[in-house]
């Protein structure tokens, strides 16, 4: 969609201008509110532990041929949206308003107006709870791809043009493992990312676990 385009072109503009004045890092200011907005967005979709592990800290962002990667880094994700509007009123200095931010048809914009007053209404420290959260299941993420990767090396062999998985295999590995077993043999097939969501995986995971045979 536009957003997205517009987001990865945004990144490489700032990557691009990073590396013309020499800096290695681009700092943005997605703070804990941010945070809590991707992960309903996320969990809404049907998003994996991966997907739930929301925003980064810090990510590196890819060069062009022959340049090297910028690092981007979010240090203010530990504090939510009223506490850079104070910071900001206190030290007298305005801010850029984005317009689409109060777009109600958007997604991001709906939960920002209608959902997050009610859940800071219920619990006040909600930004930095989603935070904690999110840098939780990211350490759940990496393990998993830990699995995973295991999994692979030792359980998909190719045969031909054909990528195997033994059933007896797969009945003996945890569904979460299973499940990125799956995606990694998707993606090595040429199938998209975006393509692959527990719809797919989860009748091809019901197909290997069962004893029906085909």
């Amino acid at each position: 969609n536009v957003e997205a385009w517009a987001r990865r072109e945004r990144y490489r503009a700032l990557s691009t201008l990073a590396r013309h004045v020499g800096s290695h890092y681009v700092v943005t200011a997605h703070h804990a509110d941010d945070q809590l907005e991707t992960l309903l967005m996320r969990m809404l979709r049907g998003a994996s532990v991966k997907g739930l592990a929301g925003i980064a800290w810090r990510r590196r962002l890819a060069g062009g041929a022959g340049q090297r990667a910028c690092i981007l880094v979010r240090p203010m994700l530990c504090v939510d949206r009223s506490d850079v509007r104070k910071y900001l009123s206190d030290l007298g200095q305005t801010w850029r308003h984005d317009h689409t931010n109060t777009d109600p048809t958007r997604w991001r914009a709906r939960l920002r107006r209608d959902v997050l007053p009610v859940l800071y209404d219920l619990r006040p420290g909600a930004g930095a709870r989603a935070v904690a959260l999110a840098d939780h299941l990211c350490h759940v993420a990496s393990w998993l791809e830990s699995q995973v990767c295991d999994a692979v090396k030792q359980e998909v062999t190719q045969a031909g043009d054909a990528i195997v998985i033994t059933r007896a295999a797969a009945r003996k590995l945890p569904r979460a493992v299973v499940a990125g077993v799956l995606r990694h043999a998707l993606l090595q097939a040429g199938a998209g990312a975006d393509d692959i969501g527990q719809r797919t995986l989860g009748s091809i995971m019901r197909a290997a676990s069962d004893r029906r045979g085909g």
